[in-house]
This record gives structure tokens, C-alpha cells and sequence, in this order.
């Protein structure tokens, strides 16, 4: 895999809080909370969307669990057949990274070859405005590209479906990295005030 953790970053999952040498750093899904008025989903839906995420960050490594919960099977199929056609190499899954100069930080759920370009690809299990999908795949495109020093060209939502379709999203708005900068902005400005 070709993208890896910041030296010195930790992520604790249960409460979804990255640091970075001792010291608190946000992350893209508080950062961009303005833009989702209703919340990130219902509890079910979160817990489906983890679920989905594991399977599909398993497979790509190559130690899927054979007892897979069939509810999570055609997501995964729709995942793989998503791959064949776009020709998608994974080269890192779900690694957590901090952009230190913006002092963000976000787990990509994949980043990978799409043909001959380096991409970045967001995952979803329900319909998600595209404005979300360009606000949180900006700033992790800029993340990825500080890490490897190597420009990532394509941003792309996948919203995989339960019965085991795909929807594709390329996300080619150029005021994705404004609008998440503007949140960033919101965001430091509240916690200043705290």
C-alpha cells in the first residue's frame, strides 16, 4: 500500500477522535457537520454503513471472513463489480491520515489507481447529496496528496446498494476544497470560543 498513518497519529475508533503528538486533531466528519442539517444518518444506517466498510476493507486485503453476514453480501458484490468496471486498483484502505499543515484528519476509504490516474473513493450504503460526497473527498484528495507527495487526479462517491447495484459519483465541483475550508474555518472558530 502506498499511502500510510502520519508518524505520530492515532485514531481511537469508539469515540471517532484522532491525535496527533498528544495534541487533538479534528476530523473531516465533525469539520463538515454544517452541511448535513439532519445528522450523518439513523443509528441502523451507521451501523450498516461500518458493517459495509469492513467487508469491503477486508476483501481488498484479501481476508474476507467466509461467515459473512449475507445481508452484507450484495453490497460487497456491488463493490467488486463497481472495481471491475472502473478498473480500480486499491492501493490503501481505510488508513487514517492528518493533513499537519491544515490540521485535519480522515480515514479515505480507499485510495487506488482508476486506469491510469491515482483516485481517491468515498463509500456509501444510502443516497447522499453529491455536494456531501465533494466536501469530504476534497479535503482527503489534499490529505493524500500531502502524504505521498504525488497529486491524486479523481475523486469518486460510491454508493453501493443492497441489491447489488452501484451508483457512481465523479466529484469534479472545483469549490469542494472552498466549501470544506469555509467549514474548516466555522469549525476552529467554535472551538476558540469554547
Amino acid at each position: 500500500m502506498t499511502l500510510t498513518t502520519n508518524p505520530g497519529l492515532t485514531f481511537d475508533e469508539a469515540t471517532h477522535t484522532y491525535t496527533l503528538r498528544g495534541r487533538r486533531v479534528p476530523n473531516v466528519t465533525s469539520i463538515l457537520e454544517p452541511l448535513h442539517p439532519v445528522g450523518w444518518g439513523r443509528v441502523q444506517n451507521m451501523e450498516l454503513g461500518r458493517a459495509v466498510h469492513l467487508a469491503c476493507h477486508y476483501a481488498d486485503l484479501g481476508d474476507l471472513d467466509p461467515d459473512l453476514d449475507d445481508k452484507l453480501r450484495p453490497y460487497l458484490a456491488a463493490w467488486e463489480m463497481w472495481k471491475s468496471k472502473a478498473k480500480f486498483t486499491v492501493l490503501a484502505s481505510e488508513v487514517p491520515i492528518a493533513h499537519e499543515v491544515w490540521w485535519y484528519a480522515c480515514t479515505p476509504d480507499k485510495y487506488g489507481r482508476l486506469g491510469k490516474e491515482s483516485a481517491v473513493v468515498e463509500l456509501k450504503t444510502g443516497e447522499w447529496e453529491p455536494i456531501v460526497y465533494g466536501a469530504q473527498t476534497a479535503p482527503q484528495q489534499r490529505a493524500i496528496e500531502a502524504r505521498t507527495g504525488k497529486k491524486c487526479k479523481l475523486r469518486i462517491g460510491v454508493v453501493l446498494r443492497g441489491d447489488g447495484t452501484y451508483v457512481e459519483h465523479e466529484c469534479t465541483d472545483p469549490t469542494d476544497w472552498q466549501r470544506f475550508m469555509s467549514c474548516l474555518t466555522v469549525f476552529n472558530a467554535k472551538e476558540r470560543m469554547r
